[in-house]
């Protein structure tokens, strides 16, 4: 069976998250950013998803090694 991992929209692809100074910047990002309507609060949703996912992944991984 093959897994793919899903295509990165906002986090660079090859991005390493090894430790809080890789997470930080794209946290305060989110934190900082507004919302002028529903479209903007989607948006912003889906980055913190793939945020979630990336640092869910990595802890994953760090985890089997």
């Amino acid at each position: 069976m093959q897994i793919t991992r899903p295509v990165r929209e906002w986090l660079p692809a090859q991005l390493k998250l090894t430790g809080w100074e890789a997470v930080a910047p794209f946290a305060e990002e989110l934190l900082t950013s507004s919302w002028k309507g529903f479209t903007d609060f989607y948006q912003w949703l889906r980055r913190l998803n793939e945020l979630e996912a990336a640092i869910s992944e990595e802890a994953a991984w760090s985890f089997i090694r």
